[in-house]
């Protein structure tokens, strides 16, 4: 026996069975097709999760928030929200809803439905439901971060299992924290805005296309329902999730139309790859996805036919709207609004650090990180190009320009910016101490968290004085209107307002129609005697004259009551003034 290890003889690999050649060649061939695998998205490999519930924790803490701010500042429902119940209890009434009066926001199909029956059980008191539902639905939200930014955080961590858990779960987390703390979200929330629900549904369906890319690999069978590919003979297979994504945005197509062109997007990319099955299985098919994808905008336009003869008021009515209130318009004023707006929304740090992690998408791989498949970057990279696409759309045709249509391109630079703060945990520690990375890690920790401190500080105490401001206006106004003398006041006339924006909110309160609540600047006032007698209620110089006394497009010389009026009562900014005979 010589001192040379003796070389035991390599046992032959075992033949592949049949199962095992299928399976080969199924890969091969939807390589080829384009439909998803390891060489698509390679970097969405499973591994080992760390905390797999944690979007489920952000969206309980969420939850929990949102029913004690709701509790404890009762806010009353936005403009746009509060005339959907308005119009709810105009359907239960069995009349046509006003969607054409003067001042009316564009009509929602989705919210106008959950309208009736919240106005049905519970009356006046219907706002505030949807100010709950808009609150809760900022948690979801939160949790659909968590999850957009755990799997963005794993596809750049590379193939190390820890580095994955440790990296997704950290960007998931702080995707999750921007979120529940951004004051633009926490406003729309508090207002009950259908923006909240919006995002959510768009959210959680990037969440799931992004879920089923990560599952993928794990699942190299090729049947589909009750059909099986045969050994040689694989059809292209359709996601298995693919319902979910297309249903949540089909939804959210009736809440805003944004969702029309995030849906047609993910319809294009599922048809464009070769990913649908064989024509003869409908459920699997082109057809039935296309047709979730028109179902949003077919409804809409039916509802607008069937309400007004027209298929396309919701758009020409916003447009004129638009240009009565003298409001931002048009293609050329487009991207001043969309940088200032942007910024605004989700904050300049925030919008500085997306810029951050979108650069690690684009260019990670030249500093050390993994490149990010194709699924992460097209959602990610949906998120903020759908949402600007249809923003730039809205001023071609001439609707108003206002920030929160920029909200969908938020939820994405609030992901990026997470990633930005947390992606130097990709790198191999060897790498990540280095001194050029150890300085960028070490800057940019102190100044992110010392911004994030400074600007929710600011944050928090601006939401807690527009919360009491909005919570003493709904209480002042409801206790005006309930007053003996101003009751005795309407037998005498209509209820006239400065503007159009608490019409909506005193309808609602009394349940009457247009011709007895309505602003001094609609058209029909002087018709309706809004001048010869009734109620006239004023507003005070202040924040509550800035946001009801005055409004773009409607003339100073309705801020004052009608000659002949006296005061007979006052609650906080607001006054009424009575005439009779």
């Amino acid at each position: 026996m010589t001192g040379r290890s003796r070389r035991r003889p390599r046992r032959a690999a075992p033949a592949p069975g049949p199962g095992q050649v299928s399976a080969a060649r199924s890969s091969s061939r939807a390589s080829a097709d384009g439909a998803t695998g390891p060489e698509d998205d390679g970097s969405l490999l499973p591994g080992p999760v760390l905390w797999p519930a944690a979007e489920w924790v952000v969206a309980a803490v969420g939850i929990v928030i949102a029913v004690v701010v709701w509790a404890v500042a009762p806010t009353a429902g936005n403009y746009d929200s509060v005339l959907d119940l308005v119009w709810a209890r105009e359907l239960l009434a069995g009349h046509a809803p006003g969607f054409e009066a003067y001042a009316a926001s564009t009509p929602h199909p989705a919210w106008l439905a959950l309208g009736v029956p919240v106005v049905a059980i519970f009356g006046d008191g219907g706002d505030r439901v949807l100010v709950l539902v808009s609150a809760l639905s900022l948690a979801f939200l939160a949790a659909a971060t968590v999850r957009i930014g755990r799997v963005l955080g794993e596809a750049i961590a590379g193939a190390d299992d820890g580095r994955r858990a440790r990296t997704g779960l950290a960007t998931g987390l702080v995707a999750g924290a921007l979120t529940l703390s951004s004051f633009a979200f926490l406003l729309l929330a508090a207002r009950g805005y259908l923006d909240v629900p919006f995002l959510a549904l768009v959210a959680w369906a990037g969440a799931l296309i992004l879920a089923d890319a990560r599952q993928r690999p794990q699942q190299p069978t090729f049947d589909v329902g009750r059909r099986t590919a045969a050994d040689g003979d694989v059809g292209r297979v359709a996601p298995p999730t693919w319902r979910r994504p297309a249903v949540l945005l089909a939804l959210a197509g009736l809440l805003r139309p944004e969702a029309w062109v995030l849906a047609g997007l993910y319809w294009l990319w599922c048809t464009a790859r070769g990913r649908w099955a064989a024509a003869d299985d409908p459920l699997d098919g082109r057809a039935a996805h296309l047709a979730l994808v028109l179902a949003a905008p077919l409804l809409w336009a039916a509802m607008d036919l069937a309400v007004t003869g027209n298929p396309l008021h919701s758009l020409t009515a916003t447009s004129q709207l638009a240009e009565d209130l003298g409001r931002d318009r048009g293609i050329l004023r487009a991207p001043r609004v969309l940088v200032s707006a942007l910024g605004g929304q989700a904050r300049p740090p925030v919008a500085a650090a997306g810029l951050v992690g979108l650069a690690i998408v684009l260019l990670g791989s030249r500093i050390g990180l993994a490149r990010v498949g194709r699924r992460v970057a097209v959602v990610v990279l949906a998120l903020l190009g759908g949402g600007v696409a249809t923003f730039l759309a809205a001023g071609v045709g001439g609707l108003s320009l206002l920030p929160r249509y920029l909200t969908v391109p938020v939820v994405g630079i609030t992901v990026l910016a997470a990633l930005a703060a947390t992606g130097w945990m990709a790198l191999p520690v060897e790498h990540r101490w280095r001194r050029p990375w150890a300085l960028l890690v070490v800057a940019g920790v102190v100044l992110g968290v010392g911004g994030y401190v400074a600007l929710k500080r600011d944050a928090i105490s601006r939401l807690g004085s527009e919360l009491r401001f909005l919570a003493d206006t709904r209480r002042d106004v409801r206790a005006l209107i309930d007053d003996p003398r101003v009751e005795a006041g309407r037998r005498c006339g209509p209820i006239s307002l400065p503007t159009y924006r608490l019409v909506p909110e005193i309808r609602l309160q009394l349940d009457v129609d247009g011709t007895r609540v309505l602003a001094r600047s609609d058209p029909r006032a002087q018709r309706l005697g809004v001048t010869r007698g009734g109620v006239a209620i004023t507003v005070a110089e202040g924040k509550a004259a800035k946001r009801y006394g005055r409004a773009d497009g409607v003339p100073r010389s309705t801020q004052p009551a009608p000659p002949g009026f006296r005061a007979v009562a006052r609650r906080g900014a607001f006054t009424a003034w009575v005439r009779c005979g």
